[in-house]
């Protein structure tokens, strides 16, 4: 009898992943948990997570994370190994695929170019990540129009963040402009060197231990793995419109079929939107009636609808963090 433990998040919406996790649990022969986040225990759960995480974090996939570590918890078992740094080191995320096809271009390597281009013209995603990757080019020439005023106006949540605050720091947003990074394994490195990986590992780490769980990373604390796959030339990562190559090469005979030829990975998501539709008006409750020197919460409160409804038909990833700074100040009494 195997009696490794693997454990997944769930969900009854599209965005749930459990079909693939199955492939896997079969061909494993595993013993497979799984947990079923759900809107009503987020509400119940949101305060004790984000006193957990002691800063505000950027998206409910923590929640999801925070349940699967209380699963384990709940299973007696006491460490776990995580994936994480997988996809930052064999490229893994829709911008690997913009720096890669990018980087073809501008090194005139047409066929690489054209190649790429033909296996990703039904995936929708990567195809709007590359198209953002140019927009973004062209927000960086014109960037001294973008921080006085063009980047605010390009989302309507940013339009109740304080004005004298806005103006403080509109110089910030040259960072959230950034450089589009135009070499695959330069951004690989950044991704894995600098603060994006360390942020996942500080949000991942508050919540093993908040239930009393080792999460460790294989993927991340092997120093040869890291330094051998950056000399590796990106030709090799990405091929024919399929992302962490290598890893596939590696773990084709162990790996279903399915999951191996797989293209539409999405993330570790949840499905954000539809929680936060359908506990709007809970939400809304918990939303702070004065203003303060960062948001204009009774502006958002009497617009709350108007709001809501935006972020659900376009992205709710802004809504998401105003609603989390919320909640952080409260529970803090900041």
């Amino acid at each position: 009898i195997n009696n490794h433990k693997v454990f997944t998040a769930c969900f009854n919406d599209s965005i749930d992943e459990s079909k693939w996790a199955k492939l896997v649990v079969d061909r494993t022969d595993t013993n497979w948990i799984k947990c079923f986040p759900n809107p009503d225990e987020f509400l119940q759960d949101f305060e004790k997570i984000v006193y957990a995480q002691d800063l505000p974090f950027f998206s409910s996939s923590t929640y999801a994370q925070f349940k699967v570590m209380q699963s384990v918890k709940n299973a007696g078992v006491k460490v776990t190994l995580d994936g994480q740094g997988a996809d930052e080191l064999f490229t893994g995320y829709s911008p690997h695929f913009s720096s890669y096809v990018h980087q073809a271009l501008s090194s005139f390597n047409f066929k690489t170019f054209f190649n790429e281009l033909f296996y990703l013209e039904n995936n929708f995603a990567n195809i709007n990540i590359i198209a953002n990757h140019y927009k973004k080019m062209t927000g960086k020439m014109f960037s001294n129009y973008f921080i006085k005023k063009g980047f605010r106006n390009l989302h309507q949540e940013n339009k109740y963040i304080n004005n004298v605050f806005w103006g403080n720091h509109k110089e910030q947003f040259r960072n959230i402009l950034g450089e589009p990074n135009n070499n695959l394994n330069e951004l690989l490195q950044y991704q894995t060197t600098g603060s994006d990986l360390k942020v996942l590992f500080r949000t991942g780490d508050r919540n093993s231990m908040c239930h009393s769980v080792e999460s460790r990373v294989p993927f991340a604390d092997n120093k040869k793995l890291t330094e051998y796959i950056f000399n590796i030339p990106a030709v090799y990562k990405i091929s024919n419109g399929t992302s962490k190559n290598l890893l596939r090469e590696a773990f084709k005979e162990f790996l279903p079929n399915d999951i191996y030829n797989r293209k539409d990975k999405i993330g570790f998501s949840t499905p954000e939107k539809t929680w936060i539709k359908q506990n709007n008006k809970q939400i809304l409750e918990l939303l702070p009636d004065l203003n303060d020197d960062y948001v204009d919460w009774q502006n958002i409160k009497n617009n709350w609808s108007s709001i809501v409804d935006n972020a659900c038909n376009t992205h709710t990833v802004r809504l998401w963090r105003l609603i989390n700074f919320a909640i952080w100040r409260k529970v803090f009494n900041i």
